[in-house]
């Protein structure tokens, strides 16, 4: 068993939300606590981090402000930490 720490930057709380979801839902993770203060997932699992990073791209968004100065959906970038608010 392993734990990963997964720093986010989405700043919806139904995306943060959908996120932990498909990651509770996926084969191999055991856990997952959300600390969406922070944008930080503390993840329990049997699987690579690069797929715990995979699952969580495709299933949140971030909002960016687009170039004509609408907001528009981003994508999510994942980062694996050492512990939440440390990067590695």
């Amino acid at each position: 068993m392993t734990t990963s720490y997964i720093d986010l930057d989405v700043n919806c709380s139904t995306c943060f939300n959908n996120i932990v979801e498909a990651l509770r839902q996926t084969p191999g993770v055991t856990a997952v606590d959300g600390h969406a203060s922070g944008g930080c997932l503390e993840v329990h699992h049997d699987i690579d981090e690069a797929r715990l990073r995979d699952v969580v791209v495709l299933a949140g968004h971030s909002i960016e402000v687009g170039g004509n100065g609408e907001y528009v959906m981003g994508i999510v970038h994942a980062n694996t930490e050492h512990q939440c608010g440390i990067s590695t």
